[in-house]
């Protein structure tokens, strides 16, 4: 595996652990953004809810009003339609709206716009409001129409027909025409949030008033899924709350700005404490490397763990000095010759020894090859050793061999060569240890001399020893013979002991006898003391 810079180990773990909170804003964001479209169906719900009843509030005082008008009396009579039309004045001057008198034959009797008594045509050909009429007309029930264009005034209406029934049957028509603008009066007042759109449909889906921004369009603007409907009681009008693609939106972009914000506070914060953190730990873990191996100054706590290995290391490097300071006094004042040697044969070091083997100074040595000084004639001989070691991975091999002494002499040593190998198992150097064979051999003769020395020493003591165990055989003998006697001795005081004791024993039963005879025969005993020995036997 490759190695990565400890700063981004650090930034790494920095982006892990604000991992977590940004999962959460995440989860924050979703939820603000679910509980704002929750809020914006219940409020569209609610606003439908409010909107209704105030225009099936608005059809239905109309329709009740008309009903009573068209049901009065004053209908059945002609002579009496004057005060009926004065009466529908006073529902045109309370609410704005003309009524139209007519009967079945869709012939207008009076219009509160003009003057009662002039010439009238039959119900004007309004197309939707005459389908109305012939409804009311076929269902006796009160009709509200789509929207028409009056012909009189010359503005979209939209008609309410009241039939007036006589035991039954439709005898009249009452009309009443209210424009959409009044309508639209109506929307406008209903306050809506910013963006969503209030609109009213006619049964044919013809837009009677809308309350919406400049430049709405509905196909456009607003999906389906948030385009909220409800039913009118009274017409076959339909209701719509809309709310618009971008402010549907808005919350959503609202969480992302926020959670950006957020990542973004989060990244630099993470990024600068990251960054101080990092500086702050190489500080310390470069002091690993310091040989002063002090904490930073900077630092007002030092890091337990760094501060647990640098203990260790200061042990460690105390340990290492001395193991240096043996490893050199070894190295220079080892009895054999001591080379370390590159792998392409140059001396790296030497120790005295082995100069004084040679018989070349150190410097002089070193500008020398390990090849020039073992085989100056053959130089492939140690080399090819040291190629077949690389090749089959042998660490050491020794061998008896001739080195050449500076100025021409000759010395045989045994040479043991070593592999040191580096971490990754290629080669690093060699160690080469030099043996001077005149010299061991006269160590293993002094060695001979001191076993021969010992031996004969061991020898003398052995028969000493010998000595000693033939006097200490015969003592030996002499004391069983003496503790056999002693046995015999006290075997034979243990049977005349034994023997007395039954003789006295015989001697008291027999007194005893007699002096139980005595005192059968009513006598005094004759052994008084007998009695007492008895007693304590």
């Amino acid at each position: 595996m490759t190695p990565r810079p400890l700063s981004a180990v650090l930034s790494r773990l920095v982006w892990l652990s604000l991992l977590p909170l940004l999962l959460v804003a995440g989860g924050m964001a979703v939820f603000h953004v679910v509980s704002a479209h929750d809020a914006t169906r219940n409020a569209a719900a609610q606003l439908l809810g409010n909107f209704k009843p105030q225009i099936d509030g608005f059809l239905e005082t109309r329709i009740v009003a008309i009903k009573m008008l068209v049901q009065s009396p004053l209908a059945d009579d002609p002579q009496r339609w004057p005060d009926l039309y004065a009466a529908a004045q006073a529902f045109q001057s309370s609410f704005g709206s003309d009524v139209i008198f007519a009967d079945t034959g869709q012939r207008v009797l009076f219009i509160t716009r003009v003057p009662f008594g002039a010439p009238l045509p039959k119900l004007p050909g309004l197309g939707k409001v005459q389908y109305a009429a012939q409804i009311a007309l076929e269902t006796g029930e009160p009709v509200v129409g789509d929207i028409v264009q009056g012909p009189v005034v010359k503005q979209p209406l939209v008609a309410i027909v009241v039939p007036g029934l006589r035991d039954g049957k439709v005898r009249h028509l009452m009309l009443v025409t209210t424009t959409t603008r009044e309508l639209q009066e109506r929307v406008d007042a209903i306050p809506l949030q910013t963006g969503w759109v209030l609109s009213v449909y006619d049964g044919a889906g013809e837009l009677i008033a809308r309350k919406a921004p400049a430049g709405f369009d509905s196909a456009r603007d607003v999906d389906d899924s948030w385009r909220f409907k409800a039913q009118s009681r009274f017409a076959p009008w339909t209701f719509t709350v809309e709310v618009p693609r971008a402010v549907v939106q808005k919350p959503l972009r609202d969480a992302l700005v926020v959670l950006l914000t957020f990542i973004g506070m989060a990244t630099l914060a993470g990024w600068t404490l990251g960054r101080r953190a990092t500086g702050r730990l190489m500080r310390h873990v470069n002091t690993l490397a310091d040989p002063g191996l002090d904490a930073p100054a900077d630092d007002i706590d030092d890091i337990v763990e760094i501060a647990a290995v640098r203990t260790r290391l200061h042990a460690n490097v105390g340990v290492l000095r001395t193991s240096e300071a043996r490893f050199e006094g070894t190295f220079e004042q080892a009895a054999v010759g001591i080379a370390l040697v590159a792998p392409d044969g140059r001396w790296l070091r030497v120790n005295n020894k082995l100069c004084s083997i040679v018989g070349y100074a150190q410097d002089e040595l070193l500008a020398k090859t390990f090849q020039d000084v073992t085989h100056p004639d053959d130089l492939d001989t140690d080399l090819g050793q040291v190629k077949r070691m690389l090749a089959n991975e042998i660490d050491t091999y020794a061998l008896e061999k001739r080195y050449f002494r500076k100025g021409g002499g000759t010395v045989w040593v045994n040479l043991t060569v070593s592999l040191v190998r580096k971490p990754d198992a290629t080669p690093d150097y060699f160690i080469s240890v030099v043996e001077d064979v005149s010299a061991r051999k006269a160590a293993e003769q002094s060695l001979v001399e001191i076993q021969a020395a010992a031996l004969a020493e061991q020898h003398r003591s052995q028969l000493a020893a010998l000595n000693l165990m033939e006097d200490a055989v015969a003592a030996r003998q002499q004391a069983e013979a003496l503790s056999t006697t002693l046995a015999e001795q006290l075997d034979e005081l243990r049977r005349w002991q034994q023997a007395m004791l039954g003789r006295e024993d015989r001697i008291i039963a027999v007194k005893q006898e007699v002096n139980a005879l005595l005192a059968q025969l009513g006598q005094l005993p004759r052994y008084a003391s007998v009695r007492d020995e008895g007693a304590e036997k």
